[in-house]
């Protein structure tokens, strides 16, 4: 399982990193974490890997975090999970229009916990969903 991880802080992409080793490290999953503190990067790795998670800032100054999301969208290939992780209160309904799994305040990063799992089962459960088709 990939994810991947956009903020422009150093110091907030280390403790979104350290918190998900902590948390996958516990259900013994694989997983390989890719971070990023260019928007531009992170699209350009999304096009040319299979990530299952990507987890965006949406205040990121090349690329903000909201036209991320749009550009990987317009793509046409399966979308990611999108979890936002912003200081921005103010712009969650508007991150809806992207369709986030979830919305985590950086004040309370101990809430990725939950929905980093959460996130997971769904991944897991998709994979196994097989859609038949009969005329």
């Amino acid at each position: 399982m990939q994810i991947c991880i956009c903020d422009d802080e150093e110091i907030m992409l280390k403790k979104i990193e350290k918190q998900i080793n902590s948390n996958l490290h516990a259900i013994d999953t694989s997983y390989i974490i890719n971070t990023f503190s260019s928007g531009i990067d992170l699209l350009h790795y999304v096009d040319n890997n299979e990530v299952e998670i990507v987890m965006l800032d949406i205040e990121v100054p090349d690329c903000d975090g909201f036209a991320i999301a749009r550009k990987m969208s317009e793509k046409g290939k399966k979308l990611p999970l999108l979890i936002f992780i912003t200081n921005r209160d103010d712009l969650v309904y508007d991150s809806f229009e992207y369709r986030p799994f979830c919305f985590i305040r950086k004040s309370h990063l101990e809430d990725l916990n939950n929905h980093l799992i959460a996130a997971i089962e769904q991944i897991i459960k998709s994979a196994l969903e097989i859609t038949v088709r009969s005329e």
